[in-house]
């Protein structure tokens, strides 16, 4: 459906665009402690088992089962402490006729030793412990050796972003560098006559560029290099100039305004005469956020985000953040989800064109598995529904009223990816 020159195509087209595009694959090897965030290019397999041999899951005794079974009250056992291991430490120490030995939580087990009987549940008489009730099972209070992973296993897979407890693993693995793919190259360009770079440029007509610091802030979350390329005039040939030397240096290239339908509004006709296959698609069909758009010159993806702040914050999520992701080979979709909410109060949304409309809103507390929500319904050039919004509420295609208490299904702000959740209700 075209609205004011603008074509917006249908959420589904953009992800088919995307999943287009090929993956990334060059890769660098870096130390495990710098690869928080970086998504993995190889597969990790385990070079241990873990744990190493039989452990302790509690402070405790380590017995021999088929000696103790038989513990009752009437009929206790009494057992001769004949050693102690900690965590971590290597003792052959064995368990005989009549013994025990003294084991600490993750302290490994005696050899010949199969079960732990807490320190709680005994009692202590000068090198002795006493044992007044049988435990209820062979390896009671015990981890086998390898029930976590052994030799061998698959334990971290191709494409995955490393988290902090991957990190943690991969050291404790004696892993110290690994493969991860490189980190792409993004240049964010700023359009508008408007725009100047300092207060001290200033003055009537003009306004301090900011819009690319959430640009420039969101896309470091999504683990890539950026750079600021500053701000262009609505000039088509300085656009041109500038994008021209953006393509030069990135793997995406970002822009931000000059992407409505005004006298001013020239980035994607810029961008055609760039080369092929030159847009995409220029318009979604989601509100804020229509403008949002997406070209290719010749393998370098630029993304149009439109200026106006909820539309540039929409934009960023539907179209740059898979983009991203599609990239770096789609770690993030696996992590994408929506949440159930209830409004406080009732709202209106206007209806537009049949799309879909995002509205920001902020969780005041938990109402039988639902958040309790507060709706901003705010003007696309207002902060307050951004600042608020814990929750992106997603409204169906001419739905425009909501009642209080009515179920609505969100996307959390701090999920990068809202294409596929938002596919997913509306489909």
């Amino acid at each position: 459906m075209g609205i004011k020159g603008i074509k917006h195509v249908e959420l589904r087209r953009v992800k088919e665009v995307i999943d287009g595009l090929k993956p990334i694959t060059d890769f660098e090897v870096v130390d495990v402690e710098e690869a928080y965030g970086r998504v993995l290019a190889e597969n990790i397999r385990a070079p241990i088992q873990h744990p190493l041999r039989d452990m302790a899951h509690f402070d405790g005794y380590a017995v021999r089962y088929d000696e103790v079974k038989g513990a009752t009250p009437s009929k206790s056992l009494k057992l001769k402490v004949v050693g102690e291991v900690f965590a971590n430490e290597f003792k052959e120490i064995k368990v005989g006729v009549g013994e025990a030995v003294h084991v600490a939580t993750g302290a490994f087990l005696p050899p010949n030793a199969d079960t732990v009987i807490p320190v709680e549940s005994v009692k202590h008489v000068e090198g002795f412990i006493e044992l007044r009730q049988a435990p209820p099972r062979r390896g009671w209070h015990v981890i086998p050796g390898g029930e976590d992973f052994e030799v061998g296993d698959l334990i971290l897979t191709k494409g995955r972003v490393l988290r902090p407890i991957d990190i943690e693993l991969l050291k404790f693995l004696g892993i110290d560098r690994v493969k991860v793919i490189r980190r792409l190259k993004v240049s964010v360009i700023s359009i508008g006559d408007e725009l100047v770079l300092s207060r001290a440029d200033l003055r009537e007509g003009k306004k301090l560029s900011t819009r690319s610091l959430l640009v420039k802030g969101f896309l470091r979350g999504l683990g890539v290099e950026v750079a600021d390329l500053g701000v262009v005039s609505d000039d088509p040939k300085e656009i041109g100039e500038l994008i021209k030397y953006a393509l030069s240096l990135s793997d995406v290239v970002v822009t931000i305004g000059s992407a409505s339908v005004g006298k001013k509004d020239v980035v994607h006709e810029v961008i055609n005469g760039l080369g092929e296959p030159g847009v995409l698609f220029h318009g979604v069909r989601v509100k804020p956020g229509r403008q949002s758009g997406l070209a290719l010159v010749g393998k370098t993806p630029i993304v149009m985000l439109p200026g106006l702040i909820q539309s540039t914050y929409v934009g960023m999520h539907v179209v740059l953040a898979p983009l991203i992701s599609r990239l770096y080979g789609n770690p993030w979709r696996e992590f994408s989800y929506v949440v159930k909410a209830v409004p406080q109060h009732d709202f209106y949304v206007k209806e537009f064109a049949g799309f879909p409309r995002i509205v920001f809103a902020e969780v005041v507390g938990i109402d039988g598995g639902c958040l309790k929500v507060v709706p901003y319904i705010k003007e696309s050039p207002l902060y307050t529904p951004l600042i608020k919004g814990d929750v992106a509420l997603i409204i169906p295609p001419r739905k425009i009223n909501i009642k209080a208490g009515e179920v609505v299904i969100g996307i959390p702000t701090s999920v990068s990816d809202w294409l596929n959740p938002i596919l997913k209700l509306i489909s």
